[in-house]
């Protein structure tokens, strides 16, 4: 039963939301890793917007480097620059 905080997000929406292509999804679902789909209708599938909420949740966090001296986006060198294409 879905109540007035649910909805059902479909395949596009979920693709939108996580970021992750399709066949990631179907690779996550068929590990486990990502919750299945219901069927809405004869040829339509659907995700309650709570499943991909806890999934999401349930994410690891990133590590990131704890020295402030470490530099996770190095300068670009002049090499990169001097090909003619522009870094922005």
């Amino acid at each position: 039963m879905i109540n007035n905080n649910e909805t059902i997000y479909r395949f596009s929406e979920v693709l939108r939301i996580t970021g992750a292509k399709r066949s990631s999804v179907y690779k996550w679902i068929q590990e486990g890793h990502f919750p299945r789909p219901k069927k809405i209708g004869p040829r339509a599938i659907g995700w309650n917007s709570k499943d991909i909420s806890a999934w999401i949740d349930n994410l690891p966090d990133c590590d990131f480097p704890k020295s402030s001296k470490t530099n996770a986006f190095p300068k670009p060198t002049s090499q990169s620059t001097s090909e003619g294409g522009s870094l922005l």
